[in-house]
């Protein structure tokens, strides 16, 4: 009887082919997944030009299979629930998230931030909170804040690294705030600490459904309110920015207070009424632009703009405007 010796050569070939379907998908090897909005990595915006997801920072990812190139539910075919993906320092995505097969074509739903408890059948709502001041701890509360979802285009099993873009589900207030002609930059200074957002409606709890990214506030009377808003706030020398992020259907009332600056003195206010020419009620994925400027009679809109939340869907105009 004869004995043949394979080189090791050979046996490495053997064994790759033996962890790889026909077409050379190596199925032992983690999916790679990476996720953006709006073309580049980002979720919370803090500047207006976008902030990277931060090392630690956890994705869920549902896969589901299908026999044909269309979505498929979280739930359906080969599934697997709710897989995070965290992001390392070295700026890739960990998962341990494999293809099911080759044949079947595989959809990725996506959200942000993970939630443990979370699975296909039973639990599909993620609890969604805003807290009042979105400026304390280098705005903590504003980066919570930041709910995202998406799904990926369905795909075969591939080598290949994948990006499931994600959409901000929530509604976010942009206020630009500069001196009018009769206040210095130094009033204004000492003036943009203090700004709020006041009145209206403001829920401070909702959901958000990771089947399909829906995002809606509380309901019922016991449903928490919040009176007022810090936003986060950026900038000096009398030019500021601030963000916040509030829930969908979150309302406002045109003739009402909608931003106050408080004096020093604790007795002075500067407000803006909400001149738009209807109440505002925010909705999902978009952004309520307001170009403010603090006079020492009150604070003037010197324009207003409804954009969606990502580059390059902005509509802008006077203080009369309102885009639906």
């Amino acid at each position: 009887m004869k004995t043949y010796l394979m080189a090791p050569a050979m046996i490495a070939a053997l064994l790759l082919a033996a962890c790889n379907d026909d077409d050379g998908v190596d199925m032992d090897r983690p999916i790679a997944l990476n996720f953006s909005t709006d073309g580049v990595v980002t979720r919370a915006t803090i500047a207006e030009t976008g902030e990277t997801f931060e090392p630690g920072d956890r994705v869920g990812v549902y896969l589901s299979t299908g026999n044909t190139e269309a979505v498929s539910a979280i739930g359906t075919g080969a599934a697997v629930d709710n897989e995070p993906f965290a992001k390392q320092s070295g700026g890739a995505w960990s998962g341990t998230l494999y293809w099911q097969n080759i044949s079947q074509w595989h959809t990725f739903h996506a959200y942000y931030p993970y939630d443990a408890a979370l699975n296909s059948s039973t639990a599909t709502a993620k609890a969604v909170t805003v807290v009042a001041d979105q400026h304390k701890d280098s705005g903590a509360g504003y980066k919570a804040a930041d709910y995202l979802w998406g799904v990926s285009a369905p795909t075969r099993a591939t080598n290949n690294s994948l990006t499931v873009q994600l959409e901000h589900r929530m509604a976010r207030i942009v206020i630009h705030l500069s001196p009018g002609a009769d206040m210095t930059d130094a009033e204004v200074d000492e003036l943009a600490p203090t700004l709020e957002i006041v009145g209206g409606t403001i829920p401070a709890t909702g959901s958000m459904d990771v089947t399909d990214g829906t995002i809606a506030a509380s309901a019922g009377q016991d449903a928490q309110k919040l009176t007022t808003i810090t936003p986060y706030r950026t900038g000096d020398d009398g030019e500021y920015t601030y963000f916040a992020i509030l829930l969908p259907g979150s309302s406002f009332g045109h003739g009402d207070t909608f931003v106050r600056l408080v004096a020093p003195d604790n007795t002075t206010y500067y407000a803006y009424t909400l001149n738009t020419t209807s109440d505002l009620t925010l909705e999902s994925g978009r952004q309520y632009i307001f170009t403010l400027t603090a006079n020492k009679a009150g604070i003037n809109l010197d324009q207003f703009s409804i954009t969606g939340w990502k580059t390059g869907d902005t509509a802008t105009g006077g203080a009369n405007m309102v885009v639906r």
